[in-house]
């Protein structure tokens, strides 16, 4: 498993990319008439698998992992369970 933090750091670089691809897709859709939460909506297909993996799959694997190893075993990697309860704090309070 990482450490805290090589988790914080990972957790990090997460949260940064998706805020700056919110950002600019919000720019470039509020330029074609269309509201932010298109745009965050357009940034969940366009940063998961149906185009960055689709793109660079090694990148979307390393940034978003789904299973950590340790020791041989597979195990949910720590980042998602904590970026999963970010987004879902984040619904709420949306």
């Amino acid at each position: 498993m990482p450490d805290d933090f090589e988790l914080f750091v990972h957790f990090t670089l997460q949260l940064g990319v998706i805020l700056a691809a919110c950002r600019l897709c919000g720019i470039v859709l509020r330029w074609l008439g269309q509201p932010q939460v298109a745009a965050d909506m357009a940034v969940g297909l366009l940063l998961g698998p149906a185009l960055l993996g689709l793109l660079v799959p090694d990148f979307q694997k390393w940034l978003f992992p789904v299973n950590a190893t340790v020791s041989g075993s597979q195990f949910p990697h720590p980042s998602m369970s904590i970026l999963y309860t970010i987004g879902h704090l984040g619904l709420v309070l949306y």
